[in-house]
C-alpha cells in the first residue's frame, strides 16, 4: 500500500518531483484553492502559464513542465458547490491513476478543498489510496506510487480523519486482493488462511476457538468450523452445496469483543463466500462463469470490515460469520430435487443448483439468530443477478425488517460512497417458493428474483430479530474487485457511536 503522509504546508519543498494542484471553475475560468493560491504566490508562478483551454472543468487536467518542482499537475474540480466529499474521492483517485501512468515514485499535494475539514482530507486520502490500487500478485513488473505528501496547515487537526482514510484504504485493498486472487488460489481453507492472517496465525494454529490478542490490547475470538464441527452444528445446507469440490466446505467464525464496548447485545455480520460458483449440476454457461471467483465478495467485504473496526478499536461487539464453499458439479454434488435439513430445523427443496447463496446464507444466518440473539444481523452477499439488472452496477440492493436500521444503513450508504437502494420484502413473494414436499423451495417465480432471494432469507431469522440484507451483486465487480461493503459497514457502525 503507498505511504501517505500529511505535512504542515510551511514545509513543502521546491524540490519535489510532482506538485498537483486544484482548480474549481468560476464564469469559465479556473480559480485556485487558499493554499493553492499560497503555493503560486511563493513561486511567482501565475495561472496565466497554463497551458491550453484549462478552465477547471471537472477531471480536466494539464501538466506543465518546470526545473522547480519538475512537474505541476492541474487538476480541474468543477464548480465549487458541486464538489461533493464524493466527488472528491472520483478526482482523488483520477489523480492517482494519472500518477502513475506518468512513472513518478512520489508527488506532493494540496487538499482539494477545505484542509480544515477532516471529512475532507479522509476523502482525499481514500480517494489517492484506492485510486493507486492494482492488483499486480501475478505480474513480473508493476510500477507503483511510493509516497503521497498532503499538505494542510495543522495537520494535528485532522490526523484522526487521516488515520481513519489510511485505515479504509488498507481494508478495502485488502478485500479487493481476496476478490481478485484466482479461485484456484482462493479456495474455502485458503480464504481461512487469509482470515486468520488477520490475527497473524495461520491454519494449524487454529482447532477449535480461543482468543487471540489483535492490535496490542482488542480481543478478538476466531472458529474455524471444518466437516466434523459442520456436522455436529448441523449446517447441512452449506455442507450439501460444498459436497461437490474437493476443497471442502468452511465457517469462519469472527468475534471482536474489546473489554470496553456500548451494546450489550453483539452485531453480527453475514458474508457469503462462494469461492467458485460453476453452478453446480445445474451448470453455468461459459461466458456465466469465467467472473465467478467474485462471488466470494460478501464474504470479504465482512473480513474487511471487521479488520477496519478492529484496527480502529471502535468500542462494539462484533461478530462475522462467513460460509465458505465451491459450487461444483461432481458426482457428490448435491441435486435438484434434494430435500436438506437446515440448522434451523427447516426443510428445503433444491430447486435449482446455482440458487447455493441463500442456502449458505440460511444455515449461517440461523446460526447467528440462535447462537447470539444480536442487536442485528446484516447479511451481505453477491447473492443474485437479477439485483444488477433492477439496479445496475452502483447501487446495492438493500432489504430488512427494520425501518429504524434501513435508514441508517441508506445514511451509511450516502455518506461512504458505498450506495444502497431499497428494494420491497413481500411475503407474496414467498408463496412462489412454496413446496410440496418440504418446508420451503430454494428457487421462485423467474420476475422479482433479488425480492424472491430476500424473502428466502428472511425465513432464516424471523420477523422479531432486526435484520438486514444487501445484495451487492452489480457494485462488488467492475472489471475487477471495487471491495464494496466495507467502507459501507464502517460508516455504518462509525454512526451507531454516535446514537443515544
Amino acid at each position: 500500500m503507498v505511504k501517505q503522509t500529511l505535512k504542515p504546508i510551511e514545509n513543502w519543498q521546491e524540490e519535489e518531483e510532482l506538485l498537483v494542484l486544484g482548480f474549481f471553475e468560476k464564469d469559465g475560468k479556473p480559480f485556485g484553492s487558499e493554499l493553492g493560491n499560497e503555493i503560486f504566490a511563493n513561486l511567482a508562478y501565475g495561472l496565466s502559464n497554463l497551458r491550453g483551454d484549462f478552465q477547471g472543468k471537472f477531471g480536466q487536467k494539464s501538466l506543465s513542465y518546470r526545473i522547480k518542482p519538475k512537474r505541476i499537475l492541474f487538476v480541474g474540480l468543477g464548480e465549487e458547490e458541486k464538489f461533493t466529499p464524493e466527488k472528491h474521492k472520483e478526482i482523488a483517485g483520477q489523480v492517482g491513476c494519472c500518477v502513475r501512468d506518468l512513472g513518478v515514485k512520489s508527488f506532493t499535494t494540496e487538499v482539494f478543498a477545505n484542509s480544515f475539514e477532516p471529512q475532507r482530507v479522509k476523502a482525499q486520502v481514500e480517494g489517492h489510496g484506492l485510486g493507486l490500487y492494482r492488483f499486480d500478485a501475478y505480474k513480473k513488473f508493476a510500477h507503483q506510487v511510493e509516497e503521497i505528501k498532503i499538505l494542510v496547515d495543522f495537520p494535528d487537526r485532522v490526523k484522526e480523519a487521516f488515520n481513519q482514510g489510511l485505515t479504509l484504504v488498507e481494508a478495502v485493498s485488502f478485500v479487493r486482493d481476496l476478490v481478485n486472487e484466482p479461485a484456484s488460489a482462493m479456495t474455502p481453507e485458503k480464504l481461512v488462511s487469509f482470515a486468520l492472517s488477520l490475527l497473524k496465525l495461520n491454519c494449524s494454529s487454529v482447532q477449535s476457538g480461543a482468543k487471540f490478542s489483535l492490535l496490542g490490547n482488542e480481543k478478538i475470538r476466531v472458529k474455524i468450523f471444518r466437516k466434523p464441527e459442520l456436522r455436529a452444528q448441523k449446517m447441512n445446507l452449506i455442507l450439501a452445496v460444498g459436497d461437490g469440490s474437493k476443497n471442502e466446505p468452511r465457517l469462519i467464525e469472527l468475534e471482536y469483543k474489546p473489554r470496553v464496548h456500548q451494546n450489550e447485545k453483539p452485531y453480527v455480520l453475514v458474508g457469503k463466500a462462494v469461492c467458485f460458483d460453476a453452478g453446480g449440476l445445474q451448470i453455468k454457461t461459459a461466458d456465466s462463469m469465467k467472473d465467478m471467483k467474485i462471488d466470494m465478495a460478501g464474504g470479504a467485504a465482512v473480513l474487511g470490515a471487521i479488520k477496519a473496526i478492529a484496527s480502529l478499536n471502535l468500542p462494539l461487539w462484533i461478530v462475522g460469520l462467513v460460509p465458505a464453499v465451491e459450487n461444483i458439479p461432481s458426482g457428490s454434488s448435491y441435486k435438484p430435487g434434494d430435500i436438506i435439513k437446515s440448522r434451523s430445523g427447516k426443510t428445503i427443496e433444491i430447486g435449482h443448483t446455482d440458487a447455493e447463496g441463500r442456502l449458505i446464507l440460511f444455515d449461517a444466518l440461523s446460526c447467528a439468530k440462535e447462537k447470539y440473539s444480536p442487536y442485528l444481523i446484516v447479511d451481505i452477499a453477491t447473492l443474485t443477478s437479477a439485483c444488477m439488472v433492477a439496479l445496475g452496477k452502483h447501487y446495492a440492493g438493500l432489504f430488512g425488517n427494520s425501518r429504524e436500521f434501513l435508514e441508517k444503513m441508506k445514511i451509511a450508504g450516502q455518506e461512504s460512497g458505498d450506495k444502497v437502494w431499497e428494494l420491497p420484502l413481500d411475503e407474496k413473494f414467498l408463496k412462489d417458493m412454496e413446496s410440496k414436499v418440504a418446508d420451503l423451495k430454494n428457487t421462485g417465480s423467474p420476475f422479482g428474483g433479488a425480492i424472491n432471494a430476500a424473502c428466502f432469507l428472511q425465513e432464516a431469522v424471523g420477523k422479531e430479530q432486526s435484520w438486514l440484507h444487501l445484495d451487492i451483486a452489480g457494485p462488488a465487480f467492475q472489471d475487477e474487485a471495487t471491495g464494496f461493503g466495507t467502507r459501507l459497514l464502517l460508516q455504518f457502525f462509525l454512526n451507531e457511536l454516535k446514537r443515544d
